[in-house]
């Protein structure tokens, strides 16, 4: 079941990187839905907590 839930994710993000190219703020979509999903996900460690910080990090400079 986790990895239909990474693929809904990477559909997801797809669409805010599809805002991205059409000049709109999908950048910080894209951080929040992986900061969100980590966050509901937590158990499984599909993240780690300094891949996060330096996502947000280079997103939020």
């Amino acid at each position: 079941m986790l990895y239909v839930w990474l693929i809904v994710l990477i559909v997801f993000n797809l669409a805010w990187l599809i805002l991205v190219l059409f000049g709109l703020p999908g950048d910080g979509l894209i951080v929040i839905s992986t900061c969100l999903f980590a966050w509901w996900r937590w158990e499984d460690g599909v993240f780690f907590i300094y891949t996060l910080i330096a996502v947000w990090y280079t997103t939020y400079r």
